[in-house]
């Protein structure tokens, strides 16, 4: 809520746009998402999913120097076509003409 409205705020994505949860597996448990170089292909990190050992999950913002652990999820903005399931799985820009 801001300035005293009620009610839910919407952005509307680009039609090849959507927000999804990445898995984060083993092969990246320490990394930085700086590390990853997901701007350049698109992709902008909006938050960490962790599941707490009582099961409560627990969501940070994601910032360059956040380190993974896995497991965790990884709540990403990006091109509909490079968005897979894993971050590992985030597929290259096409090359220019």
């Amino acid at each position: 809520r801001a300035g005293g409205r009620q009610g839910a705020n919407y952005v509307e994505l680009p039609p090849d746009c959507e927000i999804v949860r990445l898995a984060i597996g083993t092969d990246l448990h320490g990394r930085a998402l700086d590390s990853l170089d997901l701007y350049s292909q698109g992709v902008i990190p909006l938050f960490v999913v962790r599941t707490m050992p009582d099961g409560i999950e627990t969501r940070d913002l994601a910032t360059p120097n956040t380190v993974l652990l896995a497991p965790c999820g990884l709540v990403v903005l990006g091109p509909r076509d490079r968005l897979t399931g894993h971050v590992n799985d985030i597929s290259p820009p096409e090359p220019a003409p």
